[in-house]
């Protein structure tokens, strides 16, 4: 098995599909550092499945992917193939040649293909493993990877040693063991906290089984007592109501009374009511005038005070306005005293540069004269000289040292000339600029105020615009928000407008009649009544299916109903005769002394249901007869702790009915399903939809005018100005700026012609010395020549006097010249301060002027507000005097309709005295008929009670208290003691209560159920302990099997490396390698060979390292190299890669190394990396790699024949 084919695309510096086709035997990948050699080793790696970016040389996953150069774009994509030759099934697959890909996309996406087929990681892993090939096993070996395999850490090393031996596999069967024993551990925990939970509640259910027993017997004995009870309660509630009954009569001819009294007295206090009416009316037609009149008081109140403010504050401006003024006053006179003062030193100034420049001219023409003069013995020094040819070489040789020597001075001389003259140039172009940038300065601040005017105006319109933007937004949103309001408005009424009409929440037949206009005077229960939004819930809950109930005012037309009825078959109809129920009261419904409970006092107690209704007469007493049994609460815990001792009905806001037997709750109940009030619902929500559309219009209008105004402000306009502006200002600065770099430049200029001005004086003085000295010489030289030398040396003299007296005019003409310029630049920085002076005036005396034209009008204007606050005042007397008028008719009228109101009030009291008397004597009737109602209410459920719990009905309760002997242990002097007999209840009851409630067959039934759930989970308890026991068993087969072939292996290996060490170093060189058992923190040696660390020792002739840390860089190489064929000895790889492994051996080590490489070739396939040319001898093809294009590689293949 050896690999066959690399195939690399968009992999780190491989763009293009890139093909390596490898063959048995020894291969060589050459070339220059940074190619992309070591990238195809990455490859090799990558595809394997490493998933180290540090390993990969990457700092992130995605830096494997191509990532572009000038010439190319990147990829989104990196893909490797490697392609396996499986002619020896080494591998356990049915392929001969194994394709694995791995495909890599820059969102962060990984797939593997094995043979094309996509599999997992896991997959290739499971394939590969003992194999030799892995990214971390030793088929790639790089030369940093040397200092790895000889390193102490444990793990590093023992990899490669588990691999030869092929324990990989074990290891892997060992963990996975041992993670199905941690999950059977898991499993027998929660087994036996499940037994130990079952066990407590068995021992429970055993308690309570007991109980179950002894609660029987007190049931029984409970039983009796309570028939007891109930019987004698019912006999008593019978004979209460017979005499209720009795005394009906006279409470009904006392009411009758009563009433005809409070009547007559209703129409005296009607006749004061319109009387007071007609009152109160001109009392607030009086009122609306004081208030008109006060109004207006305030409005020329507030007129006046707002005007005087005005003058106080036009006062105060002309105030600082005359202030501003004298304070400018004293600035102009200083200014001017100024501008004369600078206008007379100009003068001086421009005087003394006249007489300087007249001296100067004449400094000039003695220079120039002067060098007429030199000029002149220069003639006659060169034609002397042109006769004494003949002089030694000595006097020519210093005749033309001096002559070279006077050449440099005429050129400084020049050279002064042309700078004093560039200067005066550069001082008139300066004084130019000046006036230039005094001009640009003056525009500047012009256009800096237009650009602040015009930025205040855009930013107004711009937020002017925001603010408009965001009206046109929140009214767009109050618009959508108004539709959707009305929306839900139109459908609600829709529905419910729907629902009044078709009556679908009616039955069939209920609709038939309502439907059918020629049916009159029928109506149902629900809508006789109406009751506040508050009750509504709990009014039409109390009324259940009572409420769609038909009442028929005339019953000589039920016949008619009833047929109707038949004909069309739809269904049955509940009627209810209005006429014929209580045509006569006393059979059926009596009123009574009112009876009111003591818990309507309580907290949380709104009263009874009937008194939150309102009906018509003819329907009044159908409706107390049908809620009088009902108690409306806030809550249902309050309906809960009164329902436990009354028989009365208690019903909660939200339609929570609960009485002691029985419980309606649930949740709130939909307003829209409510059918009491539908119509007025349906009116005021039809009053909110006119007004949500009113809003909605005015709303629309206001959006409208918005976007108008919004789209009439156009930004661009101002902006555009804005702009120009600008640019203007940033033209004029730019102007500015590249005149003030002139004048720098041409005063640097200066001062550089001045510097240089210097240094060609001090040249000229040193050219004079020099000068002084060859005359000298010459002048000794002509000592020695004839006349014609002497006369040489005479003109050489007056030469020399006539220089001297040059130098002196030309130093003092220098120094006169820069005083000159100096008095120049003072008369210009003159002059600018004056213009500056002149500026400042003329703007005061503007400002002056424009202050004394606002005082002027400020001072108009004043007097015009001084003329309508005295008018105002006028008009203000005369409403003082109309509005005291109107107090005085007011507060007479007031009187009389407070005498009237006290008339009234006494007719009331007493009125309401009448009333009271009434009501006293109607409550008290009601009263007797609740009374009546609660006691065949209390009957009711007493009968119900002993019925539903006992199974018996009460029909003779005095004949039952006879013939039971019960009832005689119970009396006392012939009264029977129901408390006691209560007590005695309550006892038993409590007792039964604690053993459970009574006798439950449930109760053993879940003892037996529990006893045999228990068994059948120690079953499997007992089940998982015999698993868990097998694991153990198979772990300790696993490590014993795995042991075995490690240290079968490691002695092999073992003595493969010190036979090998030997052949690459020399004879009697050492090395071994052993297992090192490491000691645990109690000191206890854990001898198990598959953690024990392995140690290496090598020890060349010659040295004995203590470590093989100490061993030099080429040892450390051909130690692990031995190590490494040591284990190819044993197992071979299919192929092996050596990254520059060979770079730190010397000749003599590496051709060793290459002997070695050849021998192991035969089972072996080799990959080299190398720079070393003896290397690439011995190898059969290399690959060469080159990067002729900048970050892509190229490959080209050399083979060789051997």
């Amino acid at each position: 098995m050896y690999l066959s084919k690399l195939e690399i695309f968009g992999f780190k510096t491989f763009p293009e599909k890139t093909k390596l086709e490898f063959a048995q035997g020894v291969s060589a990948i050459v070339g220059p550092n940074g190619s992309g050699k070591s990238n195809i080793v990455d490859a090799l790696r990558w595809v394997l499945g490493e998933q180290g970016d540090r390993i990969l040389r990457s700092e992130k996953r995605d830096d494997v992917v191509f990532s572009g150069t000038k010439l190319r774009k990147p990829l989104s994509i990196a893909e490797v193939s490697l392609t396996i030759d499986n002619s020896s099934r080494r591998l356990q697959t049915e392929f001969t040649e194994v394709q694995i890909a791995r495909r890599f996309f820059r969102s962060g996406d990984t797939e593997y293909f094995l043979n094309g087929t996509k599999v997992r990681l896991k997959d290739l892993k499971l394939l590969l493993a003992d194999s030799g090939i892995a990214p971390d096993a030793y088929s790639v070996i790089e030369l940093k990877m040397v200092d790895s395999i000889l390193s102490s850490v444990k793990n590093e090393r023992r990899k490669m040693f588990e691999e030869a031996a092929g324990i990989i596999t074990y290891k892997q069967n060992r963990d996975l063991t041992y993670k199905r024993l941690e999950s059977v551990k898991e499993s027998l925990n929660r087994v036996n906290d499940i037994i130990r939970e079952k066990q407590r509640n068995i021992n429970i259910l055993e308690r309570q089984v007991k109980r179950n027993e002894e609660a029987k017997k007190v049931f029984e004995e409970l039983k009796k007592l309570e028939l007891l009870s109930a019987n004698y309660e019912y006999y008593s509630l019978e004979k209460d109501s017979e005499d209720i009954k009795e005394h009906e009569s006279e409470n009904l001819a006392l009411k009758e009374k009563l009433r005809a009294e409070v009547q007559e007295y209703e129409k005296l206090i009607d006749f004061s009511i319109a009387e007071i009416s007609n009152l109160e009316k001109s009392s607030e037609e009086l009122s609306k005038i004081i208030n008109n009149k006060r109004e207006e008081i305030n409005r020329i109140e507030k007129f006046n005070l707002v005007s005087e403010q005005k003058i106080k504050n036009l006062e105060s401006n002309i105030s600082r306005l005359f202030s501003e003024n004298e304070g400018i006053k004293k600035s102009l006179s200083i200014n001017n005293s100024k501008e004369e003062e600078i206008n007379n030193k100009i003068g001086v100034l421009k005087n003394t540069l006249i007489v300087s420049e007249k001296s100067l001219e004449e400094k000039k023409q003695k220079v120039d004269k002067t060098i007429s003069e030199i000029n002149a013995r220069k003639n006659d020094l060169l034609h002397l000289g042109n006769k004494i040819k003949v002089v030694s070489k000595n006097l020519s040789e210093s005749k033309t040292a001096y002559e070279q020597n006077k050449a440099r001075y005429e050129n400084n001389l020049e050279r002064m000339k042309s700078l004093s003259s560039n200067t005066e140039s550069a001082l008139m172009e300066i004084k130019n600029f000046q006036e230039e940038k005094n001009k640009l300065e003056i525009k500047l601040r012009t256009e800096e105020e237009e650009l602040r005017n015009s930025e205040k105006k855009l930013k107004e319109k711009t937020e002017e615009k925001i603010n408009i933007e965001q009206k046109i937004k929140d009214t767009e949103a109050r618009i959508n928000s108004l539709k959707l309001e009305i929306q839900k408005k139109s459908t609600k009424i829709s529905y419910l407008e729907n629902l009044i009409d078709s009556f679908e929440d009616y039955t069939e037949g209920i609709q038939y009649l309502l439907k059918e206009k020629e049916y009159e005077g029928i109506k149902t229960v629900i809508d006789s009544i109406k009751v506040d939004k508050k009750y509504k819930i709990a009014i039409e809950t109390a009324l259940g299916e009572i409420s769609n109930y038909l009442i028929v005012d005339d019953s000589r037309r039920l016949n008619k109903y009833i047929d109707s009825l038949n004909e069309s078959g739809k269904g049955k109809v509940t009627f209810i005769l209005n006429d014929k129920l209580f045509d006569n009261p006393l059979s059926s419904f009596i009123e009574f002394e009112e009876y009111e409970p003591e818990f309507l006092n309580e907290k949380g107690v709104l009263g009874f249901a009937s008194k939150f209704i309102t009906s018509p007469s003819d329907t009044e007493k159908l409706l107390n007869y049908l809620l009088d049994e009902y108690i409306i609460v806030e809550n249902i815990e309050t309906a809960f702790k009164l329902a436990s001792d009354s028989f009365y009905k208690f019903i909660t806001l939200d339609g929570d009915i609960v009485t002691k037997g029985v419980v309606r709750a649930g949740s709130i109940i939909n307003e829209d399903n409510i059918k009491i009030g539908r119509k007025e619902r349906i009116e005021t929500l039809k009053e909110k939809l006119s007004e949500l559309q009113k809003e909605l219009e005015n709303t629309e209008k206001i959006l409208s005018e918005l976007t108008e105004l919004n789209v009439s402000i156009n930004l661009t306009i101002f902006q555009d100005i804005f702009s120009e502006n600008q640019n203007l200002i940033n033209k004029t600065k730019g102007d500015i700026s590249l005149i003030n770099f002139k004048i720098d430049s041409l005063n640097q200029s200066i001062s550089e012609d001045e510097a240089e001005y210097k240094k060609l004086q001090a040249e000229n003085h040193a050219l004079d010395e020099t000068r002084n000295r060859i005359s000298e010489t010459v002048n000794n030289l002509e000592v020695e020549q004839t006349n014609l030398e002497s006369e040489l040396s005479f003109l050489t003299t007056e030469f020399e006097n006539i220089e001297k007296i040059y130098t002196e005019y030309y130093t003092d003409y220098n120094s006169f010249n820069l005083e000159v310029l100096k008095l120049q630049n003072e008369l210009r920085n003159e002059e600018s301060s004056l213009i500056r002076i002149k500026n400042l005036i003329e703007n005061q005396s503007n400002t002056f002027a424009k202050n004394l034209s606002q005082i002027e009008e400020d001072t108009k204007i004043c007097d015009e507000y001084r003329d309508k606050v005295e008018a105002s005042s006028l008009k203000l007397e005369l409403h003082l005097k109309d509005l005291e008028n109107t107090l005085s008719e007011y507060e007479n009228q007031k009187s009389q309709l407070e005498e009237l109101r006290a008339k009234q009030n006494k007719q009331n009291s007493e009125q309401r005295q009448r009333v009271s008397n009434l009501d006293r004597v109607s409550n008290a009737m009601v009263n007797s008929q609740i009374r009546l109602r609660e006691n065949k209410i209390k009957s009711e459920q007493i009968y119900d009670y002993i019925r539903r719990k006992y199974e018996f009905q009460i029909t003779n309760p005095e004949l039952y208290l006879k013939e039971e002997p019960l009832y005689e242990e119970y009396k006392s002097d012939d009264i029977f003691d129901i408390a006691s007999l209560k007590e005695d209840i309550e006892n038993l009851d409590s007792r039964l209560k604690k053993l459970g409630g009574g006798y439950q067959q449930l109760v053993w039934d879940n003892f037996q159920t529990e006893k045999d759930e228990l068994q059948r989970i120690i079953d499997q308890r007992n089940d998982l302990l015999e698993s868990e026991k097998d694991i153990k068993k198979t772990i300790e087969k696993i490590n014993n099997e795995a042991r075995e072939r490690f240290l079968k292996t490691f002695e092999e290996i073992r003595e493969n490396f010190i036979k090998i060490f030997k052949e690459l170093f020399q004879e009697g060189d050492e090395a071994n390698l052993k297992l090192v058992y490491e000691q645990d923190e109690e000191g206890r040696i854990n001898e198990d060979p598959l953690e024990a660390k392995i140690d290496i020792s090598a020890k060349p002739r010659g040295k004995r390292p203590t470590s093989i840390e100490q061993l030099s860089g080429g040892e450390k190489t051909l130690t692990a190299i031995a190590l490494l064929f040591a284990i190819y000895l044993v197992k071979p790889s299919p192929f092996c890669v050596l990254d520059e492994v060979d770079a730190p051996l010397d000749v003599a080590n590496l051709a060793r190394f290459n002997h070695m490489i050849r021998k192991f070739s035969t089972k072996t396939q080799f990959i080299l990396i190398t720079h070393n040319e003896r290397t690439m001898e011995m190898v059969d093809r290399i690959y060469g790699v080159t990067m002729q294009e900048p970050g892509v590689t190229t490959i080209v293949e050399t083979k060789f024949k051997k």
